[in-house]
């Protein structure tokens, strides 16, 4: 367990003693925080090329659904038919950058970061990467997944039963509850007794939780008599916050959709021509100029069919950071992506989203712009041309409302990344001093 707040100075007395005549290797060798998140700041490996009868097949189902699109109308494909180079989501890579940025602030700079990507935990427990020396973060993301029945993902069960047997403390920060939603069942997620009895295990375990939404927080909370804070997505504060353009002569519109699994891909299908359709609208009345920023590298084919359609797009493909810091060149977004709404509320830009997922509400409710996330049900030619016409009036007044709370965040999530900090550290310092 991690050490009560009031020995911290205790600590910090110590470090000054102990540290100060000691390699600065060997210091960053015996402080190590391993972090635990979907995505890799480590090079990717060189893509292999797929196997020619892949290349062929996915060659003609393109062919097909580009078909299909222009004579029926219809989007029948799957992502996979859209990968080149296997899962990418400038979302979890977002989460990677912002927290290592925010807990290299947080923490001494002896401190060692390592990194271990969902799914590959059993392996860094074999290594002996994770020790009783060793704090382990779980980093963001939509990390608590549950199937529709209510029971935890099984990938999150596997990873429970392993961190019932580490003996370092255990962390989670900013991750959040993750249910793929359909109409009847928005807001109706629960957990079935097994699943509580696991969660409860996992959160008396932690050291340390702080959950991305106040929808996650209530859920997680019921399962625990330890407290579990409400903060938000660190990629929310990604360093340094580029200054926003000013309104041009022509309305300047962001656009992105989700493709980049089963759940998002049926969800688009169902309001993709009523997303053209809005496009030609806002084309016709406000004379827009339309960017589209690229999360996935399936999405891809979504932007072949928009440009089918006869919609002229400016394509944003960027790493991480830097395509966070490109919203602020547009004045309103429509998007689907979770880390996409993310990213334009980061910048002050007014969004309209359509859900996928039950997270896209909770975000919403977050920074206080509910009336502006639809589910696909809801996302009609009509209620999105008019929700789009609201954003577009009130963008200036919009854009302050979602200014002022961003901030508001923001404050509460530097006072937690000092508490978690010190907690780390202190931690640290214990065990190098044994």
């Amino acid at each position: 367990m991690l050490v009560a707040p009031a020995a911290f100075a205790q600590y910090w007395s110590m470090r000054a003693l102990q540290f100060q005549d000691e390699d600065p290797a060997r210091q960053s060798e015996r402080r190590r925080l391993v972090v635990y998140s979907a995505a890799s700041l480590k090079a990717h490996p060189e893509i292999e090329p797929v196997a020619p009868i892949t290349a062929i097949k996915n060659r003609l189902r393109r062919t097909y659904d580009r078909a299909s699109w222009q004579w029926l109308g219809e989007f029948v494909s799957e992502p996979y038919t859209y990968s080149i180079s296997g899962y990418s989501n400038r979302g979890d890579e977002a989460i990677r950058v912002a927290l290592e940025n925010q807990l290299r602030q947080s923490l001494p700079p002896a401190t060692r970061i390592d990194e271990v990507t969902w799914g590959n935990l059993a392996a860094a427990i074999r290594s002996g990467m994770i020790g009783s020396e060793t704090v382990l973060m779980i980093a963001g993301g939509g990390y608590y997944r549950f199937m529709r029945n209510g029971d935890l993902h099984p990938l999150l069960i596997k990873d429970l039963e392993l961190f019932a047997g580490l003996d370092c403390p255990l962390i989670s920060f900013g991750a959040g509850v993750n249910f793929n939603i359909r109409p009847d069942q928005a807001d109706r997620l629960v957990p079935t007794p097994a699943a509580r009895s696991l969660l409860r295990r996992h959160l008396d375990q932690l050291s340390y939780c702080m959950v991305r939404d106040a929808f996650s927080q209530a859920l997680l909370q019921e399962c625990t008599s330890r407290t579990v804070a409400s903060g938000a997505d660190p990629v929310l504060f990604l360093e340094p916050r580029p200054t926003v353009a000013p309104p041009g002569s022509r309305l300047r519109v962001g656009l992105n959709t989700a493709f980049h699994g089963p759940n998002a891909a049926s969800v688009l299908r169902q309001w993709l021509r009523a997303l053209v359709d809005l496009i030609r609208s806002i084309r016709s009345r406000y004379d827009a100029r339309f960017t589209y920023f690229v999360h996935c590298e399936a999405e891809y084919g979504i932007i072949r069919l928009l440009r089918d359609s006869g919609i002229d797009l400016e394509v944003v493909d960027l790493p991480a950071e830097a395509l966070a810091n490109a919203y602020a060149g547009v004045d309103v977004h429509i998007c689907q992506m979770m880390h996409s709404s993310i990213m334009s509320a980061r910048v002050g830009v007014p969004t309209l989203v359509v859900a996928y997922d039950r997270k896209h509400h909770s975000f919403f409710e977050l920074i206080g712009q509910s009336r502006y996330c639809l589910s696909v049900e809801d996302a009609t030619v009509t209620t999105l041309t008019s929700r789009f016409d609201e954003l577009v009036a009130s963008r200036a007044i919009l854009q302050g409302e979602i200014v002022a709370r961003v901030e508001q965040l923001r404050r509460a999530h530097q006072g937690q990344l000092r508490d978690v900090g010190k907690a780390i550290d202190a931690h640290l310092m214990c065990s190098a001093a044994v």
